[in-house]
Order: C-alpha cells, then sequence, then structure tokens
C-alpha cells in the first residue's frame, strides 16, 4: 500500500522512539533514516522489514560503543561490540571522512544488524566517497543437493558522480524477506528453481522453504565465499565477540572522488542508450521525496502503525 513519506517518517521515528525510550533524538533520526532510505531505495527488499527483525535487539545494543582494534596505513579494523547497525556504519562512514584520505581500508565486526548496504554506500557519495561495501550474513544459501551453506552476503559498488550511480546485490537468487513473505502466505507459490526445502530440493511450496540458491549457480556461490573470507577473516588480530547470536562482520574501500574522473563518468552515463534493467534506487528516492508517497507491506503497516 502507498503512505504519505512525511507522515510514515514520523511513525518510524515514534515506533523507534518506543523501542529506545532513551535513545537521543538526533540517534532516532538516523535510526529512522537509516531503514526508510533502504525501504525507498529497494522495493519489495529488506527495508522496513528489517527494521521489524531487528528492533528486538535494539533497546539492549543501543548504549555499546565500538572499538579501535587494528590499524596500519590506510587499513582500520573496528570490533562494533554488538552495536546497532544503522548507528554503527554512520559512525564508520563518518571515521572515513574525518580521516580525510583519498584511499582507505575499514573492516568491522561485530555489528549487531545491519540493514542496509545502501545506506552506507549512499552516505558515503554525499561525503565524497566512490565504495566498495560487503558483509557477510546468516547462513541462509546452498546449492542444490550441497553439503555447505553460506550467506546471502551482499555486495554494493557506488560511484559518487551526480547522481551517485549505485549497484547493491545479495549474492541469492531471491532476497530472504521474499521467502519470509511467501512462508507468511502459503497460499503463494514460490518461484521455479529458487528455493530449497531441509534435504537441499528444489520447492515450490513456501512452508516447505529452507534455503535460497545462489545467483548464477556455483558462481554466485563463489563469490559469497570470497565476500564471507573477507569480512570475517582479512584482519588477524581482530576480536570475536562472545555472543552467541549472529553478528556481522564487513568491509568498506572507500575511494575519494577527487581522484576519479567525475565528468567523464557523468558523460559515460549521459550516452549509454541501455540502462541496467533493474530498479533504480536514486530514482525511486527521488520519486518519494517528490510525490510524497512510498509503498510498503501491509506487514509493516500494521506493524508500525498500530503500535503508534
Amino acid at each position: 500500500m502507498k503512505v504519505s513519506l512525511s507522515k510514515l517518517r514520523i511513525k518510524i521515528k515514534k515506533y523507534v522512539h518506543f523501542l529506545i525510550p532513551t535513545a537521543s533524538s538526533k540517534d532516532i533520526i538516523k535510526i529512522t533514516n537509516h531503514y526508510l532510505l533502504a525501504e525507498i531505495a529497494g522495493i519489495k527488499t529488506h527495508g522496513l522489514n528489517k527494521l521489524l527483525w531487528d528492533a528486538k535487539d535494539f533497546k539492549d545494543n543501543y548504549k555499546r560503543k565500538s572499538k579501535k582494534i587494528f590499524f596500519r596505513d590506510n587499513l582500520y579494523s573496528f570490533d562494533m561490540n554488538g552495536m546497532i547497525g544503522a548507528l554503527g556504519i554512520e559512525q564508520l562512514c563518518d571515521f572515513i571522512k574525518r580521516s580525510g584520505k583519498n584511499l582507505i581500508g575499514v573492516h568491522f565486526s561485530n555489528l549487531s544488524s545491519y540493514g542496509s548496504l545502501f545506506f552506507s554506500a549512499y552516505n558515503l557519495s554525499l561525503k565524497g566517497y566512490s565504495s566498495i561495501i560487503f558483509n557477510n550474513t546468516d547462513k541462509f544459501m546452498s546449492l542444490e543437493n550441497g553439503k555447505d551453506l553460506l550467506g546471502t552476503n551482499p555486495i554494493c559498488l557506488s560511484f559518487a558522480c551526480h547522481p551517485p550511480i549505485i549497484f547493491d546485490i545479495a549474492t541469492s537468487k531471491k532476497n530472504i524477506s521474499y521467502a519470509f513473505d511467501l512462508i507468511n502466505n502459503s497460499k503463494v507459490k514460490a518461484p521455479k528453481y529458487t528455493y530449497l526445502d531441509k534435504n537441499k530440493k528444489y520447492t515450490t511450496s513456501p512452508e516447505l522453504i529452507k534455503y535460497v540458491v545462489p545467483m548464477a549457480g556455483y558462481k554466485g556461490f563463489g563469490l559469497s565465499l570470497m565476500i564471507e573470507l573477507f569480512s570475517g577473516f582479512f584482519i588477524k588480530n581482530r576480536k570475536l565477540s562472545t555472543n552467541k547470536k549472529f553478528l556481522v562482520s564487513g568491509m568498506i574501500f572507500a575511494f575519494k572522488s577527487s581522484c576519479a574522473n567525475l565528468k567523464g563518468a557523468n558523460n559515460f552515463i549521459n550516452n549509454l542508450t541501455e540502462r541496467y534493467p533493474g530498479r533504480d534506487s536514486i530514482t525511486n528516492l527521488k520519486l518519494a521525496q517528490r510525490n510524497n508517497l512510498v509503498e510498503i507491506s501491509d506487514k509493516v503497516y500494521n506493524s508500525i502503525y498500530s503500535l503508534v
């Protein structure tokens, strides 16, 4: 359903305040913008669905602070100590900007939630950085008849021209939230050759869904594997949390826009006769702001609007 963007923003702020009564107004705005931008940028992906998943941990994790555990030359590593993803990533983006470096790599571990790669890339582009960002996720992906599991480990590449070009994908054939929506609505059949049951066999029955397959078969699985390695094992002396709950690790590589030929990039993009056929996140954002409308699911509407 379509709702007013401005009213939805107010509702989310109230919802976050309900979850974290002690949160500052500044942090409430950061969390609200994080999930709202994710909802607008990727219609029918995680967005506000992710807010509902992450919400149960907000109150316990609000006061947690990150700690720099490693740095050498232009490479840094932070133990996020279970911080709320929206606040932790905002902190890392601010750190990158304050560093003043033309090229910087930031590894992070033990983030309690993430929310949106797009948000981080968009945030960095506004600060003048192109970026490559990726992180690991819960293990939910497998090949048919496969013996191993990996996360749907997403990756995002952005180029800070005007407007920025951002390419954000998971390594799975379909996103997790779509699978959960199917599971909760068993009247709708799942697409063929996309989901697996507990025996790693293809299924179109939502109630039998256990895993999702990678995009492009073994190639997607290989890309997910590399993201897992760089996210989890790239920093030798990183400190692991003892929390049994899954915590996110990942990498941010950022490049100052002054290093790039932005004028040439803009001309190249403007002269393209064929466009990427997927959703245009920046266009979605502009349309939502111009029309003051955003489309959300019934589940999100009922959850947020019923509470506040």
